[in-house]
C-alpha cells in the first residue's frame, strides 16, 4: 500500500506563449509541451 501522508503537489496554472491556452500542471513539472499546439514550455 502507498501511503504519501496525503501530500499532494500543489498544480500551477500555465499559459502557453504560442496559442494562449491556459492549463494547469503539476508545480514539480521541469518543462512540458502545450496540449494545444504543442509548444515547449519550460519553468
Amino acid at each position: 500500500m502507498d501511503d504519501e501522508g496525503g501530500k499532494t503537489t500543489p498544480n500551477i496554472s500555465i499559459i502557453c506563449e504560442s496559442c494562449g491556452s491556459k492549463f494547469s500542471i503539476s508545480m514539480n513539472i521541469r518543462s512540458t509541451k502545450c496540449p494545444i499546439c504543442e509548444h515547449r514550455i519550460s519553468m
